[in-house]
């Protein structure tokens, strides 16, 4: 008995694949543009983007301050939008990602807690992160840019 195998195709395939994977810029523009879209989803929907859970409300301190300024009623982490304007997205052939170079968005991202050093709590409301089905979308968007 004698077995053949031909594996033109999926050697043509596979060198396919390889080639498109030398140039991985373009996908990671559009992985960069999907995680900005979450993110601006987010800050309109005033929820965390890796669970759709809403975001904390604000204490009434924090009403009455932002009613003073004029800036209430408004949006959770929008008293004066530098926050959300400040998200920006970058990527090149081997990475996409996005940040804030807000040095406060870090307490609003994480939390403050009684064991920090500033003094009293701010509740973590996230705004940079993506779901488990925002990973399946991005996985989705990695194989069809690497589909033959």
């Amino acid at each position: 008995m004698k077995i053949e195998v031909d594996a033109k195709n999926a050697l043509k395939g596979l060198n396919e694949i390889n080639a498109k994977a030398k140039d991985l810029e373009p996908l990671m523009k559009k992985l960069a543009g999907f995680l900005g879209d979450v993110t601006e989803d987010a800050f309109q929907g005033e929820y965390d983007p890796n669970n759709g859970q809403g975001w904390a409300g604000l204490l009434p301190a924090t009403i009455k301050a932002r009613q003073r300024k004029g800036h209430w009623p408004g949006k959770i982490l929008q008293d004066d939008g530098d926050l959300a304007s400040s998200i920006v997205t970058d990527f090149g052939s081997d990475f996409a990602q996005i940040g804030t170079n807000k040095v406060y968005a870090a307490a609003h991202q994480f939390g403050i807690d009684e064991f920090s050093d500033r003094s009293g709590e701010l509740e973590a409301r996230p705004f940079i992160g993506f779901s488990d089905q925002d990973a399946i979308e991005m996985e989705d968007m990695i194989a069809e840019f690497l589909s033959l």
